[in-house]
């Protein structure tokens, strides 16, 4: 499974970029902006993706809109209350809050894979 990762946060990142490839991801990416990951968006298929919602250079509103055209399921990891900060999409959401708890990531990605598999 192909996740989309956009983070600012160095340590974070990382932690994700272990985590999901423990799990048996390809991650695409790190991204620290939402410039750079629609860049990437722009040529390449993404079967899922995890979100910090706030970047240094705004949001990741405009990421998660062009997943949800995609019908691309999303995990917004965010240090926010995530129902006040969200975009309302039209796609499977779930949050994780910050810190990350790495056991709940590994239950969603799981369900995530499984679900691409049927």
């Amino acid at each position: 499974m192909r996740v989309l990762v956009v983070e600012d946060n160095f340590f974070v990142c990382m932690q994700l970029q272990a985590i999901l490839e423990q799990e048996g991801c390809e991650v695409v990416g790190p991204f620290a902006t939402a410039r750079e990951a629609l860049q990437r968006l722009a040529c390449e298929a993404v079967d899922a993706a995890l979100l910090d919602f706030t970047l240094r250079e705004g949001d990741s509103t405009a990421i998660a809109e062009e997943l949800a055209r995609r019908d691309c399921p999303i995990i917004f990891v965010t240090g926010h209350q995530a129902e006040a900060v969200l975009p309302s999409l039209d796609t499977e959401v779930w949050t994780l809050g910050k810190p990350l708890d790495e056991q709940r990531l590994r239950t969603l990605v799981s369900a995530l894979s499984a679900a691409k598999a049927r």
